[in-house]
């Protein structure tokens, strides 16, 4: 696979160091301090240490700390941008570095897949570069399991592309408003003028994207549900989304949660052709609600993603359901 990351270089250079500060800003978040000169942007890290970003230098200060990386040099880039408040102890590595949001236009090729860096780079600010990986990672190791197995068609493996692409993008708009939420700090001090905060609801859900909880797969190949005429929407989650309570789920397969009412045969027929591969309860004390008449079922992957649901939990629903699982998995 021969794939070239397409996408921007943000302008100019930062330095990013491990290092240890005398400072009173609270370790339980990070912190962004701009000035005219730039910014500077820690967070804290285990044994009261902090990663932190020195941005934006000019080149002759990038040329600078390209050769000199000493605390007195690194002292004398943070004092440029906050002149007080902030004391260098320690600098147990530091590197000039660019930042960059691109995406590589294919991230799988029948049998190669590119996951972490290789498929994606985005700014580093909200850290979701190294979390992207892991969940790079996360979605296509149950699709090999299955695989290598033989329990998968093959529409499960070509499913990690468009799955991961959806979500890279996100990670690179979500990273990209971070990005900007910092040279913008720096405009505002340059310019003298500040805007008003962002309301709690903005806040949280930056938050939300920064943490990832809000990466979706709806609209992809895998994900899908089965709505009887006249039965409404189902509160809660909806199909493609992450499903909070799958870590009190026990094992690494399939899990398909009966909400409320069920056909109670078509369920044991599903369970019966599906034994190896898909546990089938009822849902108790997880925080679902109790459903639509007739109930619902909802398919979680092992991933922790809704890839399904069904309402009401009939005959036809389960029908839906098993054609579903059908479509990429291979039963016993």
């Amino acid at each position: 696979m021969d794939e070239s990351l397409l996408g921007t270089t943000y302008r100019g250079t930062a330095l990013v160091a491990d290092v240890r500060v005398s400072c009173g800003l609270p370790r339980d978040g990070g912190a962004l301090i701009a000035s005219q000169a730039g910014y500077v942007l820690l967070a804290p890290l285990p044994g009261e240490r902090w990663i932190t970003f020195i941005g934006e230098l000019d080149e002759a200060e990038a040329e600078r700390l390209d050769r000199d990386r000493s605390i007195a040099a690194l002292t004398a880039a943070i004092e440029r941008r906050v002149p007080s408040g902030l004391c260098l102890d320690d600098v147990a590595w530091a590197s000039p570095f660019r930042m960059h949001r691109r995406l590589a236009p294919h991230l799988a090729d029948k049998r190669r897949f590119l996951l972490g860096d290789a498929g994606h780079l985005s700014s580093p600010f909200g850290g979701e570069g190294l979390n992207s990986g892991l969940q790079d990672a996360h979605n296509l190791a149950w699709k090999l399991a299955l695989a290598q197995r033989g329990r998968a068609r093959p529409s499960l493996l070509e499913s990690f592309e468009p799955e991961r692409a959806a979500a890279d993008r996100h990670v690179l708009e979500t990273s990209d408003g971070l990005h900007q939420l910092a040279a913008g700090a720096v405009e505002s001090a340059r310019a003298g003028v500040f805007p008003a905060p962002p309301s709690k609801e903005r806040l949280a859900a930056m938050v939300r994207s920064r943490c990832m909880l809000d990466v979706s797969y709806a609209g992809t190949r895998l994900i899908d549900q089965y709505l009887a005429p006249g039965t409404p929407q189902l509160a809660g989650p909806l199909p493609g989304d992450r499903y909070p309570g799958r870590i009190d789920l026990p094992g690494t397969g399939h899990h398909v949660l009966i909400v409320g009412a069920a056909d109670d045969a078509a369920a044991a027929e599903l369970a019966g052709k599906w034994h190896d591969l898909v546990h089938v309860t009822r849902a108790a004390g997880d925080g679902l609600p109790a459903g639509p008449p007739g109930g619902a079922a909802i398919l979680l992957r092992p991933d922790g993603f809704i890839g399904f649901r069904a309402a009401p939990a009939s005959q036809a629903g389960f029908r839906a359901l098993d054609a579903h699982l059908d479509g990429y998995l291979v039963p016993a």
